[in-house]
């Protein structure tokens, strides 16, 4: 009870039973507010308590499937701190890390188990059940380790023509409308191309690779995915790869490790870069040009067993053979495509994309999806929504806002810029849109929408991911995408921006920076980096800051006191930037 300093008898009891169990942070935060217990420094205070306990993962509850796209997310993360961190990349990927193997007390059932006969036809249903017993904890590893486990798995999960990822656990992915398609054996390409982004990141950034340590059965399946991205693609084949896998992780697994070596571990990574590629080459649709992002598959050979083996009388099938439909088109594929293309092939997607049917052409603005009308309702409550509402047909903010980020990190600023006039919030005009132009929406309905009065107009049906994405884009117009690099073991710091010309000042304008008023005087730009340092853009030519006329950094001014007349800043100076021991930087652009 040392770190209970209510005096209350009711308080203290509480506070005994709170911390003799697992709780939550805000748990004690809420105790100090119920019991209006008064402790001078809250966050030191909840510090001291956290110190002495014990870290455990709570996620649970899988609600009959698994999301396919969670885990894409963990690149952003890797490229963020590269960016900082070129220099700890290698060691943040290859030291042993104080990350567990979550267990989640449930496991995706064999195809044999989850192919089912119905009325209409065979479809794939209960592909979760929950798991019999709690089997053997892992040993940690490294995040490189998890990450070719990873990898692995993904080489193996792809549909029956080998170009998108199977929805084989009951759940689709960031478009979760299309929530009907894991039933009608339904894939996605976004997956797919995700899986050869990670693959081709970490070529990258590891030239030389290293060894890593896995469990007995994570090495084998390492092992035998290897050997079976060296043959041509087959689904069944590669199905039982992945069915053996969960198979003995399941229930057969041992604590032992393993080495698989850096040769192995590259032949996989370069191996899945080889299928995944010519998946998203077959992927693309030869008369828009643009990637499909979603199949569904019908099945071609479909034997029912001998006797039904489910309680209701209905028959598992064996399905050997599938065809494949493309669905309409959706941005979220192209999305996926931009970020794994050359600069050139972005450009031909963005003029592939404003002759599709994906751009409003009243609103011009970028739409969720393609008309759905030749689709049938069993793909998803996308296809119950009215065309241009909801999750239909509308620009969903989070997917275009998306889009926009990505035509940012292929250097196509002029496109971007031009498309940022009716495409960003910011700009949009409040009384078409309905609210703020500082307040982001859900979806705004498309000219399609059967109500005039709504097009245009924002709604907000849930939390959305915008400004997660605008947030990024600014970081990229203001910064680069790399700020800080390493050249012959040296640190070094470039600032890349690319505004507009319009985006600097015409006169000098007094802000305030934490708490002090500051001038910033005319054609200039400021903001803020890593979160602490004031960083003023200094365009005394008053031109943009990319294109072939534009202006580039050319001096560096730090605190006032030193200047670097150079396009970046090197050694000492550029890790105290980096440790924010630097408070200003003015930068002049020529």
């Amino acid at each position: 009870m040392q770190w209970c300093s209510a005096i209350d008898g009711e308080a203290r009891t509480a506070f005994k039973k709170l911390i003799s169990r697992c709780f939550l942070p805000g748990e004690v935060l809420i105790w100090a507010n119920y019991y209006n217990v008064n402790i001078p420094d809250r966050s030191q205070w909840l510090n001291d308590i956290l110190s002495h306990c014990e870290i455990k993962l709570v996620a649970s509850g899988h609600e009959g499937g698994y999301w396919i796209d969670h885990w894409t997310y963990i690149l952003d993360l890797l490229e963020a701190f590269h960016s900082v961190y070129p220099d700890r990349t290698q060691d943040m990927l290859t030291s042993l890390a104080d990350i567990g193997w979550f267990f989640e007390p449930a496991e995706v059932v064999e195809r044999k188990n989850k192919y089912l006969r119905r009325k209409n036809g065979p479809l794939q249903l209960e592909a979760i059940v929950d798991a019999a017993k709690r089997p053997t904890d892992l040993p940690q590893v490294t995040i490189l380790a998890k990450i070719g486990a990873l990898l692995a798995l993904k080489a193996v999960s792809l549909d029956y023509e080998g170009r998108g990822i199977e929805m084989e656990a009951g759940r689709p992915g960031w478009n979760d409308a299309m929530n009907g398609l894991p039933g009608l054996f339904g894939s996605s390409t976004c997956e797919a191309i995700e899986t050869l982004r990670l693959a081709k990141w970490l070529l990258a950034v590891l030239p030389e690779m290293p060894a890593i340590d896995l469990p007995v059965e994570v090495s084998k399946l390492i092992e035998d995915v290897t050997k079976d991205l060296k043959k041509e693609y087959d689904w069944d084949r590669s199905s039982k790869l992945r069915e053996a896998f969960r198979e003995k992780i399941y229930r057969n697994r041992s604590d032992k490790l393993t080495e698989v070596s850096g040769l192995k571990l590259q032949q996989l990574l370069e191996g899945i870069v080889s299928r995944f590629e010519k998946g998203l080459k077959r992927s693309v649709d030869s008369k828009s040009g643009l990637v499909h992002t979603y199949y569904y598959h019908r099945p071609l050979d479909a034997n029912d067993r001998k006797k039904p083996y489910r309680p209701d009388g209905s028959t598992y099938v064996d399905i050997s053979r599938f065809e494949a439909k493309a669905l309409p088109l959706f941005l979220e594929g192209q999305v996926h495509w931009l970020r794994v293309c050359s600069r050139e092939k972005a450009k031909e997607i963005y003029q592939a994309v404003r002759q599709s049917p994906l751009l409003d052409e009243k609103l011009r603005m970028y739409k969720l999806n393609e008309c759905l009308e030749s689709c049938s309702p069993e793909i998803g409550r996308a296809r119950t929504f009215s065309r241009g509402w909801f999750e239909n047909e509308s620009i969903w903010l989070h997917m275009s806002t998306k889009y926009l980020l990505e035509l940012v990190n292929n250097d196509l600023y002029q496109e971007f810029y031009a498309d940022a006039e009716t495409m960003l919030v910011p700009f949009m005009d409040p009384e078409v849109y309905g609210r703020s132009i500082l307040e982001n929406s859900s979806f705004i309905a498309s000219s399609d929408c059967p109500d005039p009065e709504a097009r245009g107009r924002g709604f907000v049906a849930r939390l959305s991911g915008t400004t997660a994405e605008f947030i990024h884009i600014w970081l990229l117009l203001t910064v680069g995408k790399q700020p800080f690099t390493l050249r012959d073991g040296q640190l070094c710091f470039a600032l890349r921006p690319a505004l507009p010309a319009g985006w600097f000042t015409q006169k000098a304008v007094d802000v305030h920076w934490n708490e002090k008023p500051i001038r910033i005087p005319e054609n200039a730009f400021a903001c803020a980096l890593l979160g602490e340092i004031l960083l003023v853009y200094h365009n005394p030519e008053g031109q943009n800051t990319y294109g072939t006329n534009g202006v580039r950094p050319a001096k560096y001014i730090l605190d006032n006191q030193h200047e670097v007349v150079a396009s970046e800043v090197t050694g000492t100076l550029a890790e105290q930037v980096r440790q924010r021991a630097i408070k200003r930087i003015d930068v002049y652009l020529k």
